[in-house]
This record gives structure tokens, C-alpha cells and sequence, in this order.
């Protein structure tokens, strides 16, 4: 190999030039592509409740405080259920482990009316945050329906303070459906859970 080496390269034969294949037109293969063609911008929108708690563990807002409280209520058959609830939500960081002992006294404290205990009594079928189908694109979501044998109870929880007539409306719109899907005696409330109150909806 010495009779090739020129100091310190080494040359020997020669290269072959370098033939560019054409690569085949692919008609999957876009130059550009749009993926918003809206004039608003996109944005992110995050459900879990754990975004609104601040670094002390603290809910931040009362709307934060009422979708956590709906969470909750939306988990629970009966109030047997409330403790081990509790500890799954402080493990999954939607409760503020801070907040554990004074909600779980919230919450019974606010179960014991008379008419709330039965609901949470575990009595009947319960179903919380089903989806109903209606037939006409509408979705209706009730808070929590209690089928028992001889009539229905459909719930609606508000965790504000302010109590308006489209309440009403949303809970009858309930009661609708549920005698539609053939259920004949269906009674409807609106639950103020923070006011202890509880009222009735007329059809």
C-alpha cells in the first residue's frame, strides 16, 4: 500500500460518480397544508379540577370549589361511599390533602337534611351524571337520578348562591324526558347545597 500513499492520504483507484435516482411522485406528499382556517386562535381548555388549586392547596375560586363538590357528589351511591372518596381524590390531586377533614365534615353536615339523607341513604338505583339521549340532538346530563319501584327522583346540585328560573327549566326538562322514556311518576328538586336548601320543581 506504500506504493499509494502520498504523505499521509492514501489514493488508490477512483470513485465513481454519483447518480441521482428520481424519487417516484407521491400524491400523499403536500408542499403546505392548513389546520386552522377559524380567525380565533385556538386555545387550551383544562378540565381537571387540580389547575385551580394554588401552591398552598387552597381552591381559588368558588367555581373551582363548586366543579370539585360536583366531582364528588357526581362519585358518590351513598354517603358510605364519602370517606374512601376522599382519600382517592387527595391521592389523584383533586382534593388539597389540606382540605380533606374539613370537606368530609362539609359534606355530612350537608347531607343531614332531612330530604338530602334519604337520597344519600342508598336506597333504589342511583345513576349520577348519565348522559340521556333525546332523539332531537339534545344531550341532557341530571345530576343524579333515583329510580326506586314506583316513581323517579331526578336531583340537580347548585353550588352558587344565586338561584335562577332556567334552574327550573333545566330540571323539568328533565322530568320531560324521564316520562318519555316511560318512567310514570318522576318528581324533580334543585338541591342549593351551600344554602341548604332544597326545593321542588312543578311540571
Amino acid at each position: 500500500l506504500n506504493e499509494f500513499l502520498d504523505k499521509n492520504y492514501l489514493n488508490y483507484g477512483e470513485s465513481r460518480p454519483l447518480v441521482k435516482k428520481e424519487k417516484p411522485e407521491d400524491p400523499w406528499e403536500f408542499s403546505d397544508y392548513p389546520v386552522n382556517v377559524r380567525s380565533r386562535s385556538l386555545r387550551i381548555r383544562l378540565r381537571n379540577d387540580q389547575y385551580f388549586v394554588d401552591e398552598e392547596g387552597l381552591f381559588r375560586t368558588e367555581r373551582s370549589f363548586g366543579n370539585m363538590m360536583h366531582e364528588l357528589f357526581s362519585g358518590m351511591k351513598s354517603l358510605e361511599d364519602l370517606s374512601l372518596l376522599l382519600d382517592r381524590y387527595v391521592q389523584s390531586g383533586l382534593v388539597p390533602r389540606g382540605e380533606r377533614v374539613s370537606l368530609e365534615e362539609l359534606i355530612r353536615s350537608k347531607i343531614r337534611l332531612p330530604l338530602v339523607s334519604d337520597w344519600f341513604s342508598g336506597k333504589g338505583r342511583i345513576i349520577n351524571e348519565r348522559a340521556i339521549l333525546c332523539g332531537d340532538s339534545r344531550v341532557l346530563r341530571p345530576d343524579r337520578v333515583m329510580i326506586y319501584p314506583h316513581k323517579v327522583t331526578v336531583v340537580d346540585f347548585k353550588f352558587g348562591e344565586q338561584q335562577k328560573p332556567a334552574y327550573h327549566k333545566q330540571v323539568r326538562g328533565y322530568m320531560e324526558q324521564l316520562k318519555r322514556m316511560g318512567h310514570q311518576q318522576v318528581d324533580g328538586y334543585l338541591w342549593y347545597v351551600m344554602l341548604d336548601q332544597t326545593i321542588k320543581v312543578e311540571a
